[in-house]
């Protein structure tokens, strides 16, 4: 229930899963059968989109028929939201809503070099949500930095009577991280500008060590690596894989008490990451 939670329809996670869905069909069979229904949903998914605040929370989006934020549990909201918006802007350049979809973008994408501004190693936040996410049942991830500490150093403004807060993941978020790159290249590309490039190095440099931890997330790659996740359901245990792409990693990641926790190899994230480099 807590992976699945904000998947119903006409959801924000949703729409943007059958627009991404609908344009690889479209690029695989050449025909214009989905363009219909991807114009639809693009449309829909720029109407739940946040605007006018003039503060970080625009850009974030709204669930859907729920009072809560469009979140991200891992895997879901960095490779489907702005994924599908770049993939349409690219597919269908002559779309009459054309400029409504840039714009949305560009929306996230100054989100994300807003929130990289506020940490020195400029990592992309992993999250917008409302202030009652924890009491909601909202899908959301692990973090060690809010709520436990002063939630105000992660506010990013009011929309109507809701404060609006982000958080950076501790754990398994290098999948948003190369997701958010790729996002930030495709956008250099259609917007012509070095910023989102800049912006997309930086995640990259996070993963191969530039990080508080000066460790890098491939193994065999840069310095640091983590011991490599020990699983009781796997004998023998995982082997050492060189190229492996490790969910992500955090101070515990170091500890022997993690080991099989926090160090785990995961193919969603190497593919991702293998995906940005190559852009």
């Amino acid at each position: 229930p807590k992976w699945w939670v904000p998947f119903y329809e006409n959801s924000t996670l949703e729409i943007a899963g059958r627009a991404a869905a609908g344009i690889e069909l479209k690029l695989a069979l050449g025909t214009p059968d989905f363009d219909t229904r991807i114009t639809e949903d693009l449309n829909a998914l720029c109407r739940m989109q946040i605007t006018g605040t003039n503060s970080i929370a625009d850009g974030a989006f709204w669930e859907g028929k729920d009072s809560r934020l469009a979140n991200n549990y891992h895997y879901f909201f960095s490779t489907n939201v702005p994924t599908a918006l770049c993939k349409a802007i690219q597919t269908m350049p002559n779309n009459e809503f054309l400029s409504n979809w840039k714009n949305c973008l560009a929306l996230v994408c100054n989100q994300y070099l807003q929130t990289n501004e506020l940490n020195g190693f400029r990592r992309a936040h992993g999250t917008m949500f409302t202030e009652d996410v924890f009491q909601s049942g909202a899908c959301f991830s692990f973090s060690e930095e809010l709520l436990n500490d002063n939630p105000e150093a992660y506010f990013a403004g009011n929309v109507a009577q809701d404060k609006i807060y982000f958080k950076y993941f501790s754990f398994c978020y290098n999948l948003d991280l190369a997701a958010v790159g790729i996002v930030l290249k495709h956008a250099s590309k259609i917007f012509n500008t070095l910023k989102y490039e800049h912006a997309a190095q930086n995640q990259i440099d996070w993963l191969l060590g530039g990080n508080p931890f000066d460790a890098s997330s491939i193994e065999g790659i840069g310095y640091n690596n983590p011991h490599r996740g020990v699983f009781g359901e796997f004998f023998p245990p995982v082997p050492q894989i060189p190229g492996g792409v490790y969910t992500g990693i955090t101070a515990h990641s170091f500890t022997e008490e993690a080991y099989g926790l926090e160090c785990e190899y995961d193919l969603p994230e190497t593919t991702w990451l293998m995906h940005l480099l190559q852009l």
